[in-house]
């Protein structure tokens, strides 16, 4: 969704940039998006949008489309007082149904505060909030990418 405040969009870009420069250093054989790409979610019959997510491997299009993938394997939404209840509910309820994805990242705007969904092997999720600027929260699916609140964070007034 476009129009988005600048914590909003500050954060979705630190949260790309963090995820890319973990990718890249380590060589990994991912890609990091940011929310230009589209999520078809077949299930729901939906196309969504995500403030940026990770693809394992190579993207799989929608129809032959390169601005719609299928297969996101993490998300992160950075949450709005307009959209969290969406997002925290509804949203992931639709990505759950996506067989590719395994990590939810929710990213608060108004304090140091990342929640991370992880999907168990038994297909169940794992809740973990990091909570503070000295937290670093971490994304098992991506090789236990660190992603430190302070850095993600940095700069930004929060209203909390």
């Amino acid at each position: 969704m476009a129009g988005g405040s600048f914590n909003h969009d500050n954060l979705a870009q630190k949260a790309s940039m963090l995820l890319n420069v973990f990718v890249e250093q380590n060589e990994l054989k991912y890609f990091v998006n940011s929310s230009d790409l589209k999520i078809r979610i077949e299930s729901f019959n939906k196309i969504v949008y995500a403030d940026a997510l990770v693809i394992c491997d190579a993207p799989i299009f929608f129809e032959n489309r390169n601005d719609i993938i299928l297969n996101p394997l993490i998300v992160v939404e950075v949450l709005s007082d307009s959209t969290k209840k969406h997002d925290q509910n509804v949203k992931f309820e639709m990505y759950q149904s996506l067989p590719s994805f395994k990590e939810y990242v929710l990213v608060h705007q108004d304090r140091h505060h990342v929640s991370v969904f992880t999907k168990q092997t038994d297909a169940t999720w794992l809740l973990k909030d990091y909570d503070g600027e000295d937290a670093t929260a971490i994304l098992h699916h991506l090789h236990d990418c660190p992603l430190s609140l302070k850095r993600l964070y940095r700069g930004l007034e929060l209203t909390k």
